[in-house]
């Protein structure tokens, strides 16, 4: 359900999830809490309602900076989120306000001001969501309620995705794709052989500099995240896997090349004028169990078969083959076969 709604990536990784009633109409809401993409300023939550079949949309994506709770007062229709303290309570921001999180795609930001709100604490009862622990900086100021539907999905996807997201690249340094999100680690390259020849050879490596722009940003609280990630060649920033090799090689003669995730493809000319990746070198290789032309999508585009926020964390999707081929082979145009 998730994938089909372009929101695969809520389930990367370790999460958490939950279900409750936000609005009394005898529908439960799902609760979506994405642990693995935590940082220094919470971690995100996406709220998804039903309306039937086929008719599923976010109304609340942002993130929590404490244990998520549910609050009995309603705001917009809807109960509203609360951060709580480990006992349970309602905790406040440096002015004395309850951080309350008004939940609702209905376009009017809820007003939140503190008599609005339960004099107490015990106003809040605890999902069953799995919990993340409170960060040791001091509370937030109360957020700004999610505006409409749109903005919720858009809010989702940046929370995985690291849109938004100060830079960790280096802007003087080219990467392999191994992931195409704005947050994945990919790895720089370090070392060119035989660029347009018919031994090119890129090896990449994710350099210390580099991991410790992206763990400052990510993994703030982590003090190995640094070496596990120069370690592991990165792609922690949302990769559906690690990749299974450290260099990419081509005969760009013959148009053949072995990717970033090992596997063996060919030249299969190029992608047609009026779609994604119009013009950029399209390849045969093993897909869906067999042998195929792989899909090439771009962020942003939609795909009839996968969601482009799914092919994105491929190493081997159209468009992250094109661009290793045009590291490996630029402006070579062999015969297709």
């Amino acid at each position: 359900m998730l994938t089909q709604m372009g929101l695969g990536q809520l389930a990367q990784g370790q999460f958490g999830l939950a279900t409750a009633d936000l609005n009394a109409d005898g529908r439960p809401e799902i609760i979506v809490l994405g642990i693995s993409a935590c940082d220094s300023t919470g971690c995100p939550v996406v709220a998804l309602k039903s309306d039937g079949p086929g008719k599923v949309q976010p109304i609340f994506a942002q993130k929590v900076a404490a244990r998520l709770a549910i609050t009995n007062e309603a705001l917009n229709g809807y109960n509203a989120f609360a951060a709580a303290d480990q006992a349970g309570a309602i905790m406040k921001n440096a002015a004395g306000q309850l951080i309350v999180y008004p939940v609702g795609a209905t376009g009017q930001a809820a007003a939140t001001p503190p008599a609005a709100q339960p004099p107490a604490a015990p106003a809040a009862r605890p999902p069953t969501v799995a919990r993340a622990p409170a960060p040791a900086a001091a509370a937030p100021a109360a957020p700004a309620a999610v505006s409409a539907a749109a903005t919720a999905v858009a809010n989702a996807r940046a929370l995985f995705t690291g849109e938004g997201q100060p830079p960790w690249h280096d802007a003087n340094a080219v990467y392999i794709p191994v992931c195409l999100f704005p947050r994945c680690l990919n790895m720089q390259i370090v070392e060119k052989t035989g660029i347009g020849t018919d031994k090119a050879m890129i090896r990449g490596a994710v350099t210390p500099e580099d991991a410790a722009r992206w763990c400052a940003i990510y993994m703030p609280r982590d003090r190995l995240c640094p070496e596990n990630e120069v370690a592991n060649f990165g792609t922690a920033g949302g990769a559906m896997g690690k990749p299974k090799a450290s260099t990419i090689e081509a005969n760009c003669t013959a148009g053949t090349m072995r990717a970033i995730d090992n596997s063996p493809y060919t030249y299969n000319g190029t992608w047609p004028d009026g779609g994604p990746g119009a013009g950029r070198a399209k390849f045969s290789g093993l897909y869906g169990g067999g042998v195929g032309t792989r899909i090439f999508e771009q962020q942003g585009q939609t795909s009839a078969s996968q969601s482009i926020y799914l092919l994105a964390r491929e190493p081997n999707s159209g468009e992250a083959l094109a661009i290793q081929w045009e590291l490996l082979c630029p402006g070579v145009t062999p015969a297709v076969q």
